[in-house]
């Protein structure tokens, strides 16, 4: 037998029924190397004995293959196969037939097959380029020797490859959109026929229509901006899909975006007059046609009035600013249809808008702001375009303006900054907010407040921006000379970035490389990660950390890649101006790389990874010149225990040259990629975008 147990190139012995050296010499002690005719050997057989190809001890009539050992060419040899029968006392013995001298071996071997598995899909689905995970599954360890995304559309061709000839595997296939799985028949990993299998109880996946119906209203309305229900029905289901409001004038088209495929939907438009509805004709949610939807039959709705009153202030006051509340009300029912606020100097008139010419009698009430004094006019029609004269009887003089700026000192605890804070003016007696601002709030500043009237008074509220904290002012007449006190001294310190930068120089005795290290930034005072990044840790290169909070002390804890050593900085100011220093000088140098090859490293974006969900710990890989349709395959490109890294070397590549690579956990099957990446060095770090495998 070759090393390793190996037969012939690429097979291997696994289970050995018996194995001799069948030598003999004439009589001039010359070697026999044949026979006249085949001589038969017996081999008594242990009892556990095991057929792999069967998956079960041998039996009487199994075939064990036999080979033989050719010492002038140093080749094995593939011989007719042996039987297993009974022997005299009952047990099995393995019965061949020999027709030369020789090393002889009977057992089983495994070998890389040579063409892979292949499932067909029989699936109901739409054609579709959406992926599945696929797993290969071990029938005798439940193991999942593969792991790969393909589609699944119906008729296709799923190819496996890589397995051996002692494995017997299922394909099993998950449902995207729900728990259920499809399972193939069990099949040894070199069966050439093709296997079925069915995805039909998979899920119809939900897909989102790229656009939906149009429907044009056809409508002898005059044209409005009065708004429509309007409501997207399932015609299976009959359930409501969506609601909405909208126009409805003639030749107006309402389209409904945003469906689902595959369902059959109706359009139903409610009148806002009457009872009546319009429905649509059923069409596929994602048609993107146009069609009719008639609602001649719906009734007129109320029409804006052409003209409404003006109303005239006749008034004795004096002329002010002041805002005095007014409404227009029902004149039958006194319902309120309409509130506002106006001047009402002498001479100022009122014009209302938004009536219709269903609203029949109206009245116009205005409220004196200086006493309990109220003024309502006649009854008049909402659209007569009348005028009418409103006299302002037993209104009494508003109060005048403050001649001066309220003011309010801020007492703070706060660093002084540029932040604002959210302030409102309150009406102290009923607590209704007047006025709403912005204003910085460091200690002794005086927030001044203007528009205030002699007879108010008023509280100022300012709101806390990194808490729930309230301050409210004590109550003070709106025209109060004295500066008054209002205390945030209850307020949140800010949370507030750093300006600038925090940057750090490596001190390190390692030969330089573009080798990636995990890096985080730590707080000093409860050890919480504020930052995680991988960086090259060169000599004398500067790391720059952005994005800090401010008023913290931090660290730079470095992990090296090929030792347990951890470099950790001295703890720094966040915000620091000066560049900080730390020392990696305890990092052990990575193994070197032999003359002519070159290291592929690939790096995943962690601290550390999850094994468990790591679908191989052993990816195929694979490369090409940049611009070249010929792909060549790397040596096993291996997950390192402990690291967050599969690495490999191989003579293959070249420093200078630009490659495409590839890599994934089966051939055909390529995760990972790069492209046009020109290596500069003997170390290629090829940086992996998924933290899929990360531990969380």
């Amino acid at each position: 037998m070759l090393p390793n147990g190996t037969v012939g190139i690429d097979q291997r012995l696994t289970q050995i029924a018996g194995a001799f050296l069948l030598q003999m010499h004439n009589e001039h002690y010359q070697v026999v190397k044949s026979f006249s005719r085949p001589i038969e050997v017996k081999i008594p057989l242990l009892a556990q004995l095991y057929n792999p190809n069967e998956r079960r001890m041998v039996v009487e009539g199994d075939a064990i293959p036999l080979f033989s050992y050719d010492i002038a060419n140093n080749q094995w040899k593939v011989e007719e196969a042996g039987k297993v029968q009974k022997a005299a006392n009952g047990s099995l013995e393995y019965v061949a037939r020999l027709a030369h001298l020789s090393v002889w071996v009977a057992g089983f071997t495994k070998q890389k097959c040579e063409t892979g598995l292949s499932f067909r899909v029989k699936s109901i689905l739409p054609s579709s380029s959406s992926t599945y995970q696929c797993e290969v599954i071990d029938e005798a360890s439940g193991a999942r020797l593969q792991v790969f995304k393909s589609t699944i559309n119906n008729g296709e061709i799923i190819k496996v490859t890589g397995l051996e000839s002692d494995q017997f595997v299922r394909l099993r296939i998950t449902d995207n959109w729900s728990t259920t799985t499809a399972l193939s028949a069990l099949v040894n990993g070199c069966t050439a026929d093709v296997q079925d299998i069915d995805v039909t109880t998979f899920k119809k996946p939900i897909v989102k229509c790229e656009n939906g119906p149009g429907f044009r209203i056809k409508s002898t309305l005059p044209r409005s901006d009065y708004r429509y229900t309007c409501e997207v029905i399932n015609e299976s289901t009959k359930a409501i899909l969506q609601s909405f409001q909208t126009t409805a004038n003639n030749g107006d088209v309402i389209r409904a975006n945003g469906l689902d495929s595959d369902q059959k939907i109706r359009l139903k438009i409610y009148d806002i007059v009457s009872s009546a509805t319009a429905v649509s004709e059923v069409v596929e949610s994602c048609a993107t046609d146009i069609q009719p939807l008639d609602i001649t039959h719906f009734r007129l709705p109320p029409q804006p009035c052409a003209a409404t009153p003006t109303f005239t202030i006749k008034s004795n006051l004096p002329n002010s600013d002041r805002s005095y509340t007014c409404e227009v009300i029902r004149a039958d029912t006194k319902a309120r249809l309409q509130i506002f606020q106006t001047s009402a100097n002498n001479g100022h008139q009122i014009r209302l808008s938004g009536l219709y010419d269903n609203t029949g009698l109206i009245q116009l009430r205005i409220f004196d702001i200086a006493s309990s004094a109220v003024v309502t006019t006649s009854p008049i029609e909402a659209c007569s375009g009348q005028g009418v004269t409103v006299e302002l009887s037993n209104f009494k003089v508003p109060a005048p303006k403050c001649a001066s700026a309220l003011g309010f000192r801020v007492t703070s605890t706060l660093p002084t900054s540029s932040l604002v804070y959210q302030c409102e003016v309150l009406n102290a007696a009923t607590n209704a907010r007047m006025q709403s601002f912005q204003t910085t709030i460091n200690n002794g500043e005086v927030i001044r407040i203007n528009g205030l009237y002699s007879d108010e008074t008023v509280k100022l509220r300012i709101f806390d921006l990194s808490s729930g904290a309230v301050a409210t002012s004590a109550a003070v007449e709106a025209c109060n000379a004295a500066i008054q006190v209002i205390d945030v001294t209850s307020f949140k310190k800010p949370i507030v970035k750093c300006g600038a930068p925090l940057y750090f120089s490596i001190t390190s005795k390692l030969p330089n490389s573009s080798q990636l290290y995990n890096c985080e930034v730590i707080n000093d005072n409860n050890q919480a990660v504020l930052v995680r990044f991988q960086s090259t840790v060169n000599n004398g290169q500067v790391l720059k950390i952005e994005g800090l909070d401010s008023d913290q002390k931090v660290r730079l804890r470095i992990a090296d890649v090929a030792s347990s050593a951890v470099a950790t900085s001295a703890a720094v100011d966040a915000c620091a101006s000066a560049t900080q220093s730390i020392d990696l000088s305890s990092f052990a140098t990575l193994p070197p790389i032999e003359t002519g090859e070159v290291l592929i490293t690939l790096q995943f974006p962690c601290t550390e990874i999850d094994v468990s969900k790591l679908p191989t710990q052993e990816l195929f890989g694979r490369f090409r010149l940049s611009g070249t349709v010929q792909w060549q395959n790397l040596p096993s490109i291996k997950y390192i225990q402990g690291k967050t890294t599969f690495s490999t070397t191989t003579t293959l590549l070249k420093v200078g040259a630009t490659y495409d690579f590839q890599a994934g956990p089966a051939p055909g099957y390529y995760s990972f990629s790069e492209n046009n990446y020109k290596l500069e060095s003997a170390n290629w770090v090829i940086k992996i975008k998924t933290d899929e495998y990360c531990k969380k």
